[in-house]
Formats: C-alpha cells, sequence, structure tokens
C-alpha cells in the first residue's frame, strides 16, 4: 500500500528524521510546532501506515512505549535503561548478523538487535 503524499506526513517525516527515536507523543509534540492544527490520532496513524509500509522501524522495547526511527539502514539499538533515552549502535562486527538471510532452513527477512545498559549522561 503506498501512501498519498500529503503535506501532512511530509511534515511529520520531515520531524522525525531530525528526531531521537521519539515516541509517537513526542513526535506529535513537535509536528504540532510545525503544523498546529494537526491531530494526534493523524499523527499516530500516519506513523502506523509508514511502519507497516517498512518506511520507518517502529521500536518495541520491554515496559518503555514504542519509538520510531527514519534510519533504515542495518544497525542495533542501546537503550538505557536509567533514562528510557534510545542511541544507534553501528559496529561493523555485527554488520553480518543484519545481512544473514538463512539460519538453518529458516528464511530471514529482518533482524533487530538491542542492547540495555547505562548512557554517559546516566553514568555521570
Amino acid at each position: 500500500m503506498t501512501l498519498r503524499n500529503t503535506k501532512q506526513k511530509k511534515i511529520i517525516m520531515d520531524v522525525l528524521r531530525c528526531s531521537d527515536h521519539p515516541t509517537a507523543s513526542e513526535l506529535y509534540a513537535a509536528v504540532r510546532e510545525e503544523n498546529p492544527s494537526i491531530s494526534r490520532g493523524t499523527v499516530f496513524r500516519v506513523l502506523s501506515q509508514f511502519a507497516q509500509n517498512g518506511e520507518i522501524l517502529k521500536l518495541s522495547f520491554a515496559d518503555s512505549p514504542a519509538r520510531f526511527d527514519a534510519r533504515l539502514c542495518a544497525h542495533a539499538h542501546a537503550r538505557c535503561i536509567y533514562c528510557g533515552k534510545v542511541f544507534d549502535v553501528f559496529d561493523d562486527e555485527l554488520s553480518p548478523a543484519f545481512e544473514k538471510r538463512r539460519a538453518g532452513e529458516f528464511e530471514i527477512y529482518s533482524a533487530s538487535l538491542e542492547f540495555s545498559g547505562c548512557c554517559p549522561d546516566c553514568k555521570a
């Protein structure tokens, strides 16, 4: 299913691309600064459509609301267990895990990897 390119969808995507793994509520607040008339339902619905169409990543973490990422290249994520901030992890040693297409007879379509720990700000 392709989405019509509307002004609202463009604003949502543009704001997401400039954001750092926001929740839907955080993204809604940021989008409202650009377009005060946009509804919460529109932002949530468009995020869902973008995720279903593979245009963005929907990140689901335990005990945390879903977060969204416009960066589609293969990478892992690290989440601080204290403040909840999510960071991108690019590591050449992890690349083969994302390139793997089979595990025995199992055909792999996608892979995700999450690290949990303590971010530099919380460590200080």
